[in-house]
């Protein structure tokens, strides 16, 4: 940090600033005030340096700012420089105050300023140095200069003087030093990290600074904002209030808000930072724009990767055709459920008005309670048959427009794939394609793309492994048990709306109602069979996974609900967990947590009123559940315990301990 400010006498002291920054109590004349601040708990080291003309007794604080004070006489003259600058916290002390005093030399009593230099040290974390430097100079004499510009002929562009309309010679005034232009602070700036990066050298530091700002250095991370002294007294405090009472600390302040987020920022962006030393200067990116306008375009790929555009309401490249692709070949995509339900419900209604049209053969009147008429049924049931084949027209038209969209993902992924090919053998000629996965050629583009990083070729799988990419790689993939579990919650729902169809009061219904009624029966306990068939069908996936978390005989015997919690658990533990992963003291951890789900939700549930009658049952069904799992549990502990168990490990694990898990609902067990 390098901060430069101008101090104003009609608002500020110099007295007063220089009386703070050293903690030295001094007296000012202006005003007639003794300027005394509190000690600190490290006390500021203080020194002043001066010009070799300047006279001694600029060396003496109190009188230095005051004779300062006196001699400007306008009420808004500029009586000092206020600068600000952190020192490097891996540095000594001697080693800060020497690279201190030699900045200071080289750049302002050199000069011809006077610096009252203090050095603080109350946070270890943030040394920082105070100067007060003298805004007007000293002459040979040792005495003020009275001026601080003078005015000079004013000349054209062939350097001869200018005249104005009455020919008189045209002035104009200039300083007579740099000190207060733009170009003499960044120099300052500059020159700081300068002699920054020298004493690092001289004292074998691995840092080096920089006076440019991170995006000047092309740098992806984002700098933070530096609060003012009170912000941050007030965010120290309410972190200190946070800790003492168990609370998670937020900030209140807007910049430190801000600070929070660049945090995070930073933090997601931590990997492309630490790789920023393959930053090229050249840019690669026009020269894959160059190749993507040069490539050949397939009509049928274009039209595919427009439709793929429509869906995913942007730009499509591998990464987005990848997820598309995974989206409409997953059998849990919602809108192939939507299609396979309202496909059974038609079946339901087509095979309903099948029935009522062999009963009518046989018993016109049946027909009346199903609201229709016995003498116009072939009228109206010819009505309703072409209404459901409008439906089924639609159905088809949606499941073509499905059909297409999914097909289009074939080949947009396949497109995709040939122009990352394309891309990556631009850059890495010598590389082969065969050599690296999709996602690994994809994440070494986009580090070109975004940031103009250009990895080493034997860079790239190692650093997609370390960036945690493998994670991303199969993000998207449905496990097993996470199939069973929505197949399961939907059984359940099927189940209770059946349930509550069947148990409808079929004699206060229309006859419109109970057709309604009829249709969404069947077509619910025919989706309810689809869903069993399907559970069966990956009944055999379930137990070969568990076999690999024991070998257990009455775990394999568990119920489906057991070996899906068992399983989900098991896919949330930390890598390190897996590695060290023992069966028996896992499954008794994950009894305890359905245990207290369990009688969590029947707590929740006692009490409600009547309007909340349906949420009380689902508590209680949810804590029933909870309740099997744990039973389940139980039983595999028990044949465990019958059996002989030498493991150390188990036996000796503290069972006092706070258990670590988490309900599903976020609560802490």
């Amino acid at each position: 940090m390098f901060d430069c400010q101008t101090v104003n006498k009609s608002n500020q002291s110099a007295v007063a600033m220089a009386s703070y920054r050293s903690g030295e109590q001094l007296y000012s004349m202006r005003d007639g005030e003794t300027k005394n601040y509190k000690d600190r708990f490290v006390e500021p080291e203080s020194f002043i340096m001066k010009p070799n003309h300047a006279p001694d007794w600029t060396l003496e604080r109190e009188k230095l700012w005051n004779e300062v004070e006196r001699f400007e006489t306008q009420e808004n003259a500029q009586i000092a420089r206020n600068i600000v600058m952190s020192l490097p916290n891996n540095m000594t002390e001697e080693q800060q105050r020497e690279a201190t005093e030699d900045y200071v030399r080289e750049n302002f009593t050199d000069d011809g300023m006077v610096a009252d230099v203090s050095i603080h040290r109350d946070d270890v974390n943030n040394p920082h140095v105070h100067m007060l430097l003298t805004a007007r100079a000293l002459k040979e004499n040792g005495e003020w200069e009275e001026r601080k510009s003078k005015r000079v002929p004013k000349l054209d562009e062939h350097g001869n003087q200018m005249y104005n309309e009455k020919g008189w010679k045209q002035t104009k005034s200039i300083k007579l030093n740099d000190w207060d232009s733009k170009k003499k602070l960044l120099q300052w700036r500059e020159n700081w990290a300068e002699k920054l990066n020298e004493k690092a050298r001289k004292y074998d530091l691995e840092q080096t600074y920089s006076a440019k700002s991170y995006e000047e250095q092309g740098l992806s991370k984002k700098p933070q904002i530096r609060l003012t002294r009170n912000e941050y007294q007030l965010e120290k405090r309410k972190k200190q209030e946070s800790e003492q009472n168990g609370e998670r600390y937020q900030p209140v302040t807007y910049y430190a808000q801000r600070n929070e987020e660049i945090k995070r920022y930073n933090d997601q962006h931590q990997d492309v930072i630490r790789l920023e030393d393959y930053k090229q200067k050249a840019d690669l990116d026009k020269q894959l724009k160059e190749l993507r306008q040069k490539s050949h375009h397939d009509e049928n790929k274009i039209q595919a990767t427009n439709l793929l555009v429509q869906r995913a309401k942007g730009y499509v490249d591998f990464q987005i055709a990848k997820q598309l692709h995974q989206e409409f070949h997953d059998n849990h995509n919602k809108w192939k459920l939507k299609l396979e339900r309202n496909e059974t419900l038609i079946k339901a209604k087509k095979n309903l008005y099948a029935d009522l049209m062999a009963k009518h053969k046989k018993h016109p009147e049946a027909v009346e309670s199903y609201g229709f008429s016995s003498n116009h049924f072939k009228k109206d049931m010819k009505q309703e048959l072409q209404n459901t084949k409008q439906e089924e027209q639609k159905l088809e038209e949606e499941k073509d427009k499905f059909e297409e969209l999914r097909q289009a993902t074939v080949t947009g992924l396949d497109y995709q794939k040939e122009l990352l090919d394309r891309e990556f053998a631009a850059i890495y000629d010598e590389a082969s394609l065969d050599d690296y996965r999709y996602d690994e050629k994809y994440f070494a583009m986009q580090l070109i793309k975004d940031h103009n990083i250009l990895l080493p070729e034997d860079k790239i799988k190692t650093e997609f492994q370390f960036q945690d990419k493998e994670q991303a790689y199969h993000q998207h993939y449905t496990p097993v048990w996470k199939q069973a579990k929505d197949m399961a919650t939907s059984l359940e729902i099927y189940s209770r709306t059946i349930t509550k169809l069947e148990n409808k009061q079929t004699k206060d219904m229309s006859p419109e109602d109970y057709k309604d009624t009829q249709i969404k029966l069947k077509a619910y306990q025919a989706l309810k069979q689809d869903y069993e068939a399907y559970l069966e069908e990956i009944a055999p996936i379930i137990d070969n996974q568990i076999e690999h978390l024991t070998d257990d005989p009455e775990m394999n015997r568990a119920d489906m609900q057991v070996k899906v919690a068992a399983l989900e658990a098991y896919d949330q533990l930390e890598a390190s967990e897996k590695a060290n992963f023992h069966f028996k003291s896992f499954a008794e951890e994950l009894q305890q947590k359905y245990e207290q789900e369990s009688q969590y939700l029947k707590q929740q549930g006692r009490g409600q009123d009547e309007q909340n009658e349906e949420r009380e049952q689902l508590n209680h069904k949810e804590a029933a559940k909870s309740k099997d799992i744990s039973d389940g549990l139980f039983d595999v502990l028990e044949s465990l315990s019958q059996e002989r168990d030498n493991d150390q490990d188990f036996s000796k694990r503290d069972r006092t301990k706070a258990f670590r898990r988490k309900a599903s609902d976020g609560r802490e067990l």
